[in-house]
């Protein structure tokens, strides 16, 4: 059987270090591929050793840059795996690229994340490894062949807020930028204490523009440092928003207090750095789903993932529930 040897982990795209980090947790080497790229752009992947009958993770962040390119890398990952006679393959996928593609927004339109799932399974992955998907249903987007484990960044999340409590943050609300997003924030925010409010914002699109404008809130934020919690940073707009909203109605109005702005995935694209520079922002954080670029302040806190990912990894090999994981913060 194939968990009677250690698993081979193999890191893909940008996400070596990651993926090292994960070997190192694990006390195993890194698994050995040659990729080479053609002048055309094309790549091919070599396994430089014998992997029959073993339990194969790959680990690949299908993110920004050249995002397509990924995509295309974790499909020959697979592919190479296969016919390379692998017991059991894993794609272990850190930031599930197209998941906010998730519907049809409007005719006409693909339903990108479904392709995504299809694609996987057709190159020949057993199972999916993955942290905060944007959208949960996707879960459902793959058959009963490919199984997938679904990751929260959350336990993460509460113990960075319980250790800047400890050094003397206080006077503090969970702020979610709209109704919408208030499951996502309930579920990471499920660790902290719970004496910390929440606060929502409430708001309205206009018919024409099709822009969402905040006209409300249902909570109280004045005299209050504010803690934002999201899957995604991406362009940080809806962020700003946020802030600039709660700013109007007293939050953080001490000359101490401000904004802790935290996230699974920093994306950090388009106006991101002009959204995130602001006074009144104390701290922005993000794990290491994706590699920190340009766009991101240069003082921004990046939580490893290596250790949660390391757990489930070793109880999916040993066979294992992992049930512990995939809740709140435990295992």
């Amino acid at each position: 059987m194939y968990n009677a040897q250690p698993p081979v982990i193999f890191g893909g795209g940008e996400s070596h270090a990651l993926a090292q980090s994960i070997c190192d947790h694990l006390d195993v080497p890194i698994g050995e591929a040659n990729i080479t790229p053609f002048p055309n752009g094309e790549i091919q992947i070599r396994i430089d050793y014998d992997i029959r009958n073993r339990d194969v993770f790959v680990v690949l962040s299908t993110c920004r840059p050249h995002v397509n390119d990924k995509c295309m890398e974790l499909f020959l990952w697979g592919d190479a795996l296969s016919r390379a006679s692998a017991g059991r393959i894993t794609a272990v996928i850190p930031y599930f690229g197209y998941a906010r593609q998730d519907r049809k927004a409007a005719g006409r339109t693909p339903i990108s994340a479904r392709v995504m799932c299809d694609m996987i399974e057709t190159a020949g992955y057993n199972r999916v490894l993955t942290i905060d998907l944007h959208a949960d249903q996707i879960q459902g987007f793959f058959s009963h062949k490919v199984l997938l484990d679904h990751l929260n960044a959350g336990v993460l999340f509460s113990e960075h807020v319980r250790t800047l409590l400890k050094t003397g943050l206080k006077d503090v609300v969970v702020v979610s930028p709209d109704i919408g997003n208030m499951k996502k924030v309930d579920k990471y925010r499920q660790g902290l204490p719970p004496d910390i409010g929440v606060a929502v914002i409430d708001k309205r699109r206009d018919p024409k523009t099709g822009k969402l404008t905040p006209v409300g809130m249902i909570g109280d934020v004045k005299g209050m440092n504010v803690i934002m919690l999201d899957d995604i940073m991406s362009t940080c707009g809806t962020m700003r928003t946020a802030l600039d909203y709660t700013l109007d109605h007293g939050a953080a109005n001490g000359d101490d207090q401000g904004y802790y702005l935290i996230a699974t995935h920093g994306e950090f694209v388009g106006n991101a750095i002009e959204n995130l520079t602001h006074p009144k922002i104390k701290e922005v954080c993000v794990t290491d789903t994706i590699p920190v670029n340009n766009q991101a302040p240069n003082d921004t806190v990046v939580l490893t993932t290596a250790n949660l990912l390391g757990r489930a990894i070793r109880r999916i090999h040993d066979g294992q529930s992992i049930s512990k994981l995939l809740g709140k913060f435990s295992g």
